[in-house]
């Protein structure tokens, strides 16, 4: 396993397969996907949007910046 800084000075683990790191606003199509699918929402407040998306993702983003830690992206790197 390799772990190193982001270039935002938080964590990233990486490796052979898989990345995790900070999100970023590249991620919307993905995160919209996921939010909208009313099986992987149902328990959590319902599907939402992809404008109710881009709001959380801002959110994560922020909050990130602001405390150096927070919700992170897993990334399959064999896809």
């Amino acid at each position: 396993m390799i772990k190193k800084m982001a270039k935002n000075n938080q964590l990233l683990i990486e490796t052979e397969r898989l990345k995790i790191r900070p999100f970023c606003m590249n991620d919307i199509d993905a995160l919209a996907s996921i939010l909208s699918d009313l099986n992987t929402m149902l328990y959590v407040g319902g599907p939402k949007n992809r404008s109710e998306a881009n709001v959380q993702l801002q959110h994560w983003i922020d909050d990130s910046i602001r405390d150096g830690f927070g919700f992170m992206a897993f990334v399959d790197k064999t896809q």
